[in-house]
């Protein structure tokens, strides 16, 4: 575990003069020269009292010379951060909640053998911290309720009794208010529109069960290690808030062309999560005549993107692997059944089950809570129908933007992929609606049958706010790849010889690709550091091999 690993790290080094105290190590700062240890360390987060900081103990790792190299192999074990365990009233553990590099949440179950589980299956599920939930309860005592464990462990520090429940905001179950009947709770938002949400849902299911409910947030910062971090004590939190509203600056603001040339990345062309289709932070319509497979191949997109893997010859470009498949055209039995088919993984891609007009509401709640790479809207006409109660007119370009700017804006603030899927016009095969459909979209892509070809094959071609080259697909022996002369970029070209030649050395790849070497040398570290190619230790030089997707994903 990379927690312990560090721990034991700075121990064995006498100049940062580590010690332990209960759960906590402290030591000397390397930010600052710290006569008296004031940093601190415990689970997954580190900080300092000095600096006023705290923040994930991956950063700890370069300064100690420990290698971050985690997820290669795709197993969880070889990810863990922190554990928090959640034990029942006489202090037997139930389950696990799992922090992993880099940041994402599982949970795990004793196997009954020494191992772990990574299914929770009917296990009971409890509030975290429960033993000492359960006195104070029943003494009439306060009881800090946030958003997560290591707020927890912030409060606790303080000599609070705190708990949350598992797996976040949205999951409060009405058994766990059962738990605080007669204590005075203190809910702790955390300061977003998700949090809010999620401590108002506590407050109602509260309701004629405690003996006092109040609804608080941090003074500074996000949560409440953040206020604990900062110096702030029990008695500094704040009423919390209805909204943000308020909270940013407000009016035009300007800025010269310099100062906007000093953000490192301004220059970088968009990045594809799915090559080809879809573009972190952007929107792209993908319109297609009924039953012409856009459906299918977003499907397989989707999963390609949840395992991190390959679609269309290239890397997908995954932060989180989660996918937001917002189905409307048909049951979520049918979509369950695709996916299934697909082998799509079932934790990283989440379905609409019921929808509401608040659907917009909804999944900016859900994205702010776990964010995603990729969000498919399936199709654009219902989602009118649900979100207005009915489809606009094709000319009506007022109501039409106000039904797409929103996906848009959904785009930017979650810095999100989302692709619209969308009908044509039967008369002339052009993408119906209002041309302020079209104005609003970053990229179009239309998607048809060949004419005279393959009837497994799709052609594509579009028009957006940078170059759209047309390319041609064909759906063969289940999985999607490029057809009839379409070009492949250099890192699907470097990715190919690669597959083909297992074992080769980067000079090999250079030769065999045929580009300009310093194209393929970059394609190469981009396809190592996305973890698609691995490079393996063998011999005089360096060889390379395709990650097995399969086997990885198997092993997690």
């Amino acid at each position: 575990m990379l927690s312990d690993e560090i721990r034991r790290e700075i121990l064995a080094r006498s100049d940062w003069k580590g010690k332990v105290k209960g759960d906590r190590l402290y030591f000397r700062c390397p930010r600052h020269d710290d006569d008296t240890p004031s940093a601190w360390q415990a689970g997954g987060a580190w900080g300092c009292f000095a600096c006023g900081f705290e923040e994930s103990i991956t950063t700890l790792a370069e300064p100690l010379g420990i290698a971050l190299n985690r997820g290669g192999s795709g197993r969880w074990e070889d990810r863990i951060e922190a554990t928090y365990d959640y034990v029942d009233e006489s202090g037997a553990l139930l389950y696990q909640a799992v922090r992993l590099f880099p940041k994402d949440f599982r949970q795990r179950t004793p196997d009954g053998a020494g191992g772990w589980s990574w299914k929770l299956n009917d296990v009971r599920r409890v509030l975290y911290r429960l033993p000492q939930v359960v006195e104070a309860s029943a003494l009439g005592k306060t009881v800090h309720v946030c958003e997560g464990e290591k707020d927890v462990h912030a409060l606790e520090s303080l000599g609070a009794v705190a708990t949350t429940n598992p797996m976040g905001a949205g999951k409060w179950r009405r058994e766990y208010s059962e738990t605080l009947r007669g204590a005075h709770v203190r809910i702790v938002a955390d300061r977003d529109e998700a949090g809010r949400k999620h401590a108002r849902e506590v407050e109602a299911s509260l309701e004629g069960v405690a003996a006092s409910v109040e609804l608080l947030e941090a003074r500074e910062g996000k949560d409440a290690a953040d206020h604990v971090a900062r110096g702030y004590g029990l008695d500094d939190f704040v009423p919390m808030k209805d909204s943000d509203q308020g909270e940013t600056p407000t009016g035009t603001q300007f800025a010269t062309l310099g100062e906007l040339l000093a953000n490192p990345g301004m220059l970088d062309p968009p990045e594809p999560v799915v090559p080809r289709i879809a573009y972190r932070g952007h929107l792209t319509l993908l319109a297609a005549p009924d039953k012409a497979g856009k459906s299918t191949l977003m499907a397989h997109a989707a999963t390609a993107v949840a395992r991190g893997g390959i679609f269309l010859g290239d890397p997908t470009s995954t932060h989180t692997r989660r996918v937001l498949w917002v189905g409307l055209e048909e049951s979520v039995k049918l979509a369950v059944q695709r996916f299934h088919d697909l082998g799509a993984d079932p934790d990283r891609i989440t379905l609409v089950k019921v929808t509401y007009p608040d659907l917009l509401d909804a999944a900016m709640g859900h994205l702010e809570a776990r964010p995603a790479d990729l969000v498919i809207v399936d199709s654009l006409q219902e989602y009118a129908r649900v979100t207005t109660g009915n489809a606009p007119a094709d000319g009506d370009n007022g109501a039409w933007g106000s039904i797409v700017r929103p996906l848009v804006a959904l785009a930017r603030t979650h810095d999100v992929a989302v692709v619209l899927l969308h009908h044509v016009r039967r008369s002339d095969l052009q993408a119906r609606g209002a041309g302020e459909i079209l104005a609003a979209a970053d990229m179009l892509l239309e998607m048809a049958r060949k004419k005279d070809g393959d009837p497994r094959a799709r052609q594509f071609g579009g028009r957006g706010r940078w170059e759209v080259p047309g390319f041609s697909v064909l759906l063969d022996d289940g999985c999607y790849r490029l057809h009839d002369g379409s070009a492949a970029s250099v890192d699907a070209l470097t990715l190919d010889h690669i597959s083909r030649h297992p074992g080769c050395s980067r000079n090999e790849v250079c030769s065999g690709v045929g580009k300009n070497r310093t194209t393929v040398l970059a394609a190469i570290n981009r396809l190592v550091n996305a973890g698609t190619v691995m490079e393996e230790k063998a011999g005089r030089w360096p060889t390379l091999r395709v990650r097995d997707l399969e086997l990885d994903m198997g092993a997690a």
